[in-house]
């Protein structure tokens, strides 16, 4: 069983306090139709570096929480990323990925060997402790206060399916590449600014 991205993102900005937000990729138009804010970063110019960004950012500002929603394809390309999360081990760093078997961006192609690929073994495995998957809208909504409250980092695998929010190629430079710039502007303006 798998949710609808949408729904998804939609139990957690529900839940959503003040945390920082970094996308990767299809999770960046949804997420900023459904909880706009200026703690919003959108991390689209090269797979596998939302996590790396989050990270940095979750050593740096210690006060804020960090959510990172990450597809399962981006997650592969930086999959060595998951040593230093699990090294570093910042109490407020949230790694959520969106897993649904397929690259999205590129046309949908099946990620390879998906069907042995296990992201809470190799989690496990490099060190990280706090691990969940969530494949039911119900359970994801219920836990999701009690998952941000959990001191990090936190590892969940969240069973998605592709939805009306899956952006391909031109439309997807459009929608999301070109707001870039502006999205990034705004996240350093509001970070900057004492809290």
């Amino acid at each position: 069983m798998s949710m609808k991205r949408t729904e998804c993102l939609k139990a957690l900005a529900k839940h959503r306090t003040d945390e920082l937000v970094l996308t990767a990729w299809q999770s960046s138009y949804a997420w900023h139709q459904i909880s706009p804010s200026k703690y919003n970063f959108s991390s689209v110019r090269t797979m596998g570096e939302c996590s790396t960004f989050g990270l940095g950012l979750a050593l740096a500002r210690p006060d804020k929480r960090v959510v990172v929603l990450e597809g399962d394809g981006s997650l592969c390309m930086n999959l060595g990323m998951l040593l230093t999360i699990a090294t570093a081990a910042p109490p407020n760093f949230y790694q959520l990925i969106m897993h649904n078997r397929v690259y999205e961006t590129t046309g949908g192609q099946t990620i390879p060997n998906v069907d042995h690929l296990d992201f809470l073994s190799i989690a496990r495995g490099v060190g990280l402790s706090r691990l969940h998957r969530y494949s039911d809208l119900e359970t994801w909504d219920l836990e999701l206060p009690g998952l941000l409250r959990e001191s990090g980092p936190v590892f969940a695998v969240v069973d998605i399916q592709p939805d009306e929010t899956h952006i391909f190629s031109l439309d997807f430079a459009t929608k999301i590449r070109a707001r870039d710039t502006f999205y990034a502007k705004r996240f350093r303006e509001a970070l900057a600014k004492p809290t």
